[in-house]
């Protein structure tokens, strides 16, 4: 069942790193893209994605071995459903961090600057770890994360 080898690995994979070196840093991340099932479909194309309780049981299973967090990644644009309330029931912010990443293509609208704010905010008060990373100027993603304070002036020229 390719959906328990799935998890099996991360399990796995967090096991062998901690056995060859119990210093070294494990990072996981999965992409979640949306927390709507039928929109995670349509993003990725694969029908037989892992529910996100799975992916939930996985980052409590990786958060015990290692002690480090799973990155939840979503892409944003102007169809994005990132529910905050599924997160907050499916999702211990103690297990997880969230990156959230914009999508540009000449296809795809971005999200609505204060939606994405909107959400950056909520995602904090619930007590979570949120990563944004912001387009560079070429429109591609930089890989710099910013934080609240800074993402209307950096990203979004607010």
């Amino acid at each position: 069942d390719t959906q328990n080898n799935v998890l099996d690995a991360f399990r796995l994979g967090a096991n062998r790193a901690k056995a060859v070196n119990p210093g070294h840093t494990v990072n996981f991340q999965v992409s979640i893209h949306s927390t709507d099932h039928e929109l995670r479909v349509q993003h990725t194309g694969i029908t037989r994605l892992l529910p996100l309780e799975e992916i939930a049981e996985a980052a409590k299973d990786l958060h015990d071995i290692t002690g480090r967090k799973m990155a939840l990644s979503f892409v944003l644009h102007a169809g994005s459903v990132i529910d905050p309330k599924i997160l907050n029931r499916v999702f211990p912010p103690e297990h997880t961090i969230i990156s959230l990443r914009p999508v540009y293509s000449l296809t795809t609208k971005p999200m609505n600057p204060n939606d994405l704010i909107n959400l950056y905010s909520q995602l904090r008060a619930d007590g979570r770890d949120v990563v944004y990373m912001p387009p560079s100027q070429d429109d591609t993603i930089d890989g710099r994360p910013i934080e609240l304070d800074n993402m209307r002036a950096q990203s979004l020229g607010l």
